[in-house]
């Protein structure tokens, strides 16, 4: 039986609720993840608890607490753009750019965003920086790149290792997709995985909007499935002219999600071997818990 535990404050007995997974990180070979949401009798967040505060128990024995962050730091969004094929033309570079520009103009201000390019290459465009100005910029130098194909994997796996630290507390991904080959190099099924569970493991959600003109690709197909794995919103539509609106609902929905999720801790525990627990809550009185496996959007 796996137990856990906020000593100064409350107790959390994990029965029988919701799945969690061990999942690998890019630092440790396998931790347990979860997100807490504890409020006082107001129904304001009890601040303050570090991992010395929590105790996380299988069949009575401790496992060590790695760490227990207040993830309520802004969103780091790495926007990953395909601007090939079905973007080919003066029209499909303006709706690009129009949808680009109302995401920036929709997103709350305190989120910092990073813009890459993904056709045939990947290109930062822009650091991650919250000066909507400079993106902008880099969103007007984007340009059409006829027949390069998307380097979706390579461009999420780079940018993850790369660009993002284990102390961001609140990693995205946000794809704005053509229905295009993938270009990335080769990946077997084990390293495709490991990938999905890495994303997981580093808190990181994936949102998709995608361009289908030809009724599916290898790429938006993959990317379905990486939204889903992590939890985050797919969208796909028939012309680069609904990207405007999609990516404006797209902002509107993540702002709105950070607002709801923000005053959870996520809490990193070592996983033992072989371990598969599900989970459930009950709290002293004047405290309400509760327990989550991610930070899964709703659909």
């Amino acid at each position: 039986m796996l137990r856990y535990a906020i000593t100064r404050r409350f107790v959390i007995t994990l029965g029988i609720c919701a799945c969690v997974a061990a999942v690998p990180t890019r630092a440790t070979a396998q931790l347990g993840q979860l997100f807490v949401e504890a409020l006082d009798a107001s129904g304001q967040p009890i601040l303050g608890l570090t991992a010395e505060d929590m105790v996380v128990s299988v069949d009575d024995e401790q496992v060590p607490v790695e760490s227990a962050v207040f993830a309520n730091g802004p969103m780091k969004i790495a926007l990953l753009v395909d601007h090939g094929n079905q973007l080919n033309e003066v029209n499909g570079t303006n709706a690009l750019r129009a949808g680009l520009n109302s995401f920036l103009d929709t997103l709350p201000p305190q989120h910092e965003i990073g813009l890459f390019s993904i056709a045939r290459s990947i290109n930062r465009r822009v650091d991650f920086t919250d000066d909507r100005d400079e993106l902008r910029e880099g969103v007007g130098l984007i340009f059409a790149e006829s027949g390069a194909p998307a380097v979706l994997l390579d461009g999420i796996n780079e940018t993850l290792e790369r660009r993002f630290d284990e102390e961001d507390t609140y990693p995205v991904f946000v794809l704005v997709l053509t229905d295009n080959s993938e270009g990335s190099g080769n990946w077997n099924d084990d390293e495709y995985s490991e990938l999905l569970y890495t994303l997981v493991g580093s808190g990181v959600t994936v949102h998709t909007v995608v361009v289908m003109t030809r009724g599916g690709s290898n790429v938006s197909n993959t990317a379905l499935n990486i939204s889903e794995f992590t939890g985050g919103l797919y969208t796909n539509i028939n012309a680069v002219t609904g990207l405007e609106g999609s990516l404006t609902d797209l902002a509107t929905r993540m702002g709105e999600h950070f607002d709801q999720v923000s005053n959870r801790y996520r809490v990193l525990f070592n996983w033992p071997p072989d371990t598969s627990v599900s989970l459930g809550i009950s709290s002293e009185p004047g405290a309400a818990v509760s327990l989550f496996p991610d930070r899964r959007m709703p659909q």
